[in-house]
């Protein structure tokens, strides 16, 4: 939830993760579908086949949230 112009506004993005290498294998092998976790890297543009931008995390950690 968001303040905008003193009125609450719901935000949702949905945003594809990258996460390559070997520490970041160990990090994600117990990983499920609806866990909660909490990565840290940076953003890139991914260009897509048919030209289309797409914004992208490059994961370069990943922590799971209890």
């Amino acid at each position: 939830m968001q303040v905008e112009a003193e009125l609450n506004r719901n935000s949702y993005v949905r945003l594809s993760v990258v996460a390559s290498g070997a520490q970041l294998q160990n990090q994600t092998q117990h990983l499920y579908v609806g866990q909660a976790i909490q990565v840290r890297g940076f953003l890139n543009r991914h260009e897509n086949r048919n030209g289309l931008s797409q914004l992208v995390l490059h994961a370069q950690h990943i922590e799971r949230i209890n």
